[in-house]
């Protein structure tokens, strides 16, 4: 699965899809029985979207990429930010005789499980303060599964919650003064 990159500025390699930043939104979440999928017409060519969870729940590492190939190496770099779209729990499975269907539900789970490449940017990125943010919802949601629409108003109260946490809080504010100050922390060749 090659995923689409939807850019608001010009590179030299292919410039991709004309679209709203709202669009973009839309088509990287659009998750089969969730969210509805998403057109987009580009160049007279009308073409559907669905999310990129298989694969690419947590894209850090292309985005990284991207910004390589659009601004160069020696890009200097304010903060690196990361949504989460909430803790789903730890991954386990206790085997049995048949592939069944608790067999796909894991390999869904791995699949999908963004966690670990957050965890992994954390760790290389804990020794500069300032430059990295991971913001997830981490209680609440680890028995969601992907088509509960049904608990869209549970998901909110779960996130509000999250987001009147103390450490929460100071988060955001020291990631709105990263933003707004623009304090050169590194460069994309650092990262």
């Amino acid at each position: 699965m090659t995923p689409q990159v939807f850019r608001s500025y010009q590179v030299k390699a292919t410039q991709g899809y004309n679209c709203t930043v709202v669009q973009a939104a839309r088509a990287t979440t659009a998750t089969p029985n969730l969210f509805k999928p998403v057109a987009i017409v580009s160049g007279g060519v009308k073409e559907t979207f669905i999310g990129a969870d298989l694969g690419y729940s947590n894209p850090t590492n292309l985005a990284l990429e991207e910004a390589v190939m659009a601004f160069g190496l020696s890009q200097p770099v304010a903060c690196l930010v990361n949504i989460g779209a909430g803790n789903s729990g730890h991954i386990s499975w206790k085997p049995n005789n048949a592939f069944s269907s608790t067999m796909m539900k894991l390999l869904h789970q791995i699949a999908t499980n963004c966690e670990t490449q957050a965890e992994i940017f954390t760790k290389h990125y804990i020794q500069t303060p300032g430059l990295f943010y991971r913001l997830s919802v981490h209680q609440g949601l680890q028995k969601m599964a992907v088509d509960d629409l049904n608990k869209q108003g549970e998901i909110k109260t779960h996130s509000l919650a999250y987001l009147q946490e103390a450490k929460t809080k100071e988060q955001l504010n020291n990631l709105a003064n990263s933003l707004s100050s623009c304090i050169e922390i590194t460069t994309l060749e650092a990262l």
